[in-house]
């Protein structure tokens, strides 16, 4: 029933937070994506107070993906009175498992996104107070992509893995 269809997991609400075990608890997608855009957690718009920890997101055995396949992203998906800014997103000790383009037999398995997209597309769904601390991210296009209408960031005491990525850290 979520309006955004691209998500296997998305937020919208006030006080939300998806706490694990630590990384040997684990979030992933699998199987072939149809050539679509696909996201594992997705904080949309009028989401107040996140909170990500302590998780794995594994992005390994899906296949057929696109390159807006992301493992989280802050969003611009929004219908009626859910169209208001995102505000105070923490992303605290996080692993990203999230391979891209991953061989089989020499040829390009599927090509997948960041590990932690942020864009706040237009005034009504900007994005501000987001905390990306003590995280290992790795093994995607990005480590962290940051793009028009983020306020107040920080990123601290992160790994970020150098291996077949274009960026480290992307600012559109």
């Amino acid at each position: 029933g979520s309006y955004n269809s691209y998500a296997a997991l998305s937020t919208h609400g006030d006080g939300l937070t998806l706490r694990c075990a630590g990384p040997e608890s684990v979030l992933s997608i699998t199987g072939d994506q149809g050539g679509e855009a696909t996201v594992l957690f997705s904080i949309d718009p009028s989401a107040e107070r996140t909170v990500i920890e302590g998780c794995t997101m594994r992005g390994r055995d899906m296949t057929n993906t696109h390159e807006q396949t992301h493992a989280i992203v802050t969003s611009g998906v929004c219908a009626g009175e859910t169209c208001r800014p995102i505000v105070d997103v923490t992303i605290r000790d996080v692993t990203c498992d999230w391979p891209y383009d991953v061989p089989i037999d020499g040829a390009p398995r599927a090509r997948k996104g960041d590990c932690v997209k942020l864009l706040g597309n237009a005034p009504e769904t900007e994005v501000t107070r987001v905390r990306i601390v003590g995280s290992g991210l790795s093994g995607a296009r990005a480590a962290i992509t940051i793009q028009r209408g983020i306020h107040d960031l920080v990123v601290a005491g992160n790994t970020l893995h150098w291996r077949n990525w274009d960026f480290h850290v992307r600012l559109d």
